[in-house]
């Protein structure tokens, strides 16, 4: 009669599978919770940086209404100063009157119309320049459209750039988006050739 042979294992065996079992479980465990808060920390950088980027768009959009709004001012003031013959009815009389090219217009022999593209553009260049945070393009060689750019900060490295350029006196758009680009506000190279574009606005500013 043949007898059964029985594997037993032994308690210190039990003790090493058990052990073994736990370092694999709190392993995985480890590496579920780095990777969970990676993915944490980026989503939140994210988001951080999305929200920094419509705010500085908003800032953008809120600079747009004003410079619109001043163009509308200048082209209204041209006509009236035009018309009268004088700046004197005007609230911004003494910037216009600083500028030593407004009076000849008024005694010149040129028609009403020109005087109104002329006092225009006199007029656009005051109130931007006056502009806080508006920088002027100086005007090229037989081009005077007038040009100028702004920022809006997105956050410590980064920031929207806007530039335009003002239509003539008789458009109805008073002005027109050329360029608008997310850019790196840090010196190096690397960053500075990561711009981005984005759409901000339409560019439509119909007269009112």
């Amino acid at each position: 009669m043949k007898s059964k042979s029985n594997i037993h294992l032994s308690v210190g065996s039990s003790s090493i599978l058990m052990i073994f079992v736990v370092l694999c479980l709190t392993t995985f465990g480890m590496l579920s919770y780095v990777t969970a808060n990676a993915d944490s920390k980026i989503s939140t950088k994210n988001a951080e940086t999305v929200q920094n980027y419509y705010k500085a768009n908003q800032l953008a959009q809120t600079k747009l209404e004003q410079l619109d709004s001043a163009l509308f001012t200048a082209k209204s003031d041209a006509k009236q100063a035009v018309d009268e013959g004088t700046c004197d009815g005007l609230k911004n009389k003494s910037l216009y009157q600083s500028s030593s090219e407004v009076q000849p217009i008024f005694n010149s022999n040129l028609s009403k119309n020109e005087k109104y593209a002329i006092c225009y553009q006199i007029f656009c260049k005051l109130l931007l320049s006056k502009s806080s945070g508006v920088v002027m393009e100086a005007a090229q060689d037989g081009n005077d459209e007038i040009k100028c750019s702004f920022t809006a900060e997105a956050d410590q490295n980064r920031q929207i750039q806007v530039k335009l350029t003002v239509n003539s006196y008789p458009s109805a758009e008073r002005y027109k988006i050329t360029e608008e680009k997310l850019i790196s506000t840090q010196d190096n190279a690397a960053d500075a050739s990561s711009e981005e574009t984005f759409q901000l606005w339409q560019g439509s500013s119909k007269a009112q």
